[in-house]
């Protein structure tokens, strides 16, 4: 049977911590830091979901996210 997928995607300002929550959720830690350059698409398995993460970069025009 497959499992239920689900969709996040990080929406927010500039420099306000989006990238270092989500690092903070995927890794357990935190980063100093980061600058997130046009997207980034992480994939984590929550329970029986899996669930697809969209962190947004700086700028509000961005190709669209599939």
């Amino acid at each position: 049977m497959k499992k239920p997928d689900g969709k996040v995607v990080l929406l927010g300002d500039m420099n306000v911590g989006k990238t270092s929550l989500l690092h903070r959720y995927m890794e357990r830690r935190f980063q100093e830091t980061v600058s997130t350059v046009g997207g980034a698409f992480y994939l984590k398995q929550w329970g029986p979901y899996n669930i697809s993460i969209w962190d947004t970069a700086e700028r509000w025009k961005l190709p669209r996210l599939g």
